[in-house]
């Protein structure tokens, strides 16, 4: 089960099958833009596990940039 992108490849190529899993939506269709900006918006907790209050600020602030 994937509760963490803590240890996530900085590319996927091919298929990314996470059904059934702890991932949100928005992490699944935007893990590229996450893997680049999240370390900036400080997601990950120190265990690696995702601080969710954090990861919702940084998709509002990049909704309003039109990354995502």
């Amino acid at each position: 089960m994937i509760s963490t992108l803590k240890w996530h490849p900085r590319e996927i190529t091919g298929n990314f099958h996470c059904a059934y899993n702890n991932l949100s939506y928005l992490i699944v269709t935007n893990v590229d833009i996450i893997c680049a900006e999240g370390e900036d918006f400080s997601i990950w907790r120190r265990d690696g596990t995702l601080d969710e209050r954090r990861f919702k600020y940084m998709m509002e602030i990049l909704k309003e940039e039109g990354k995502i």
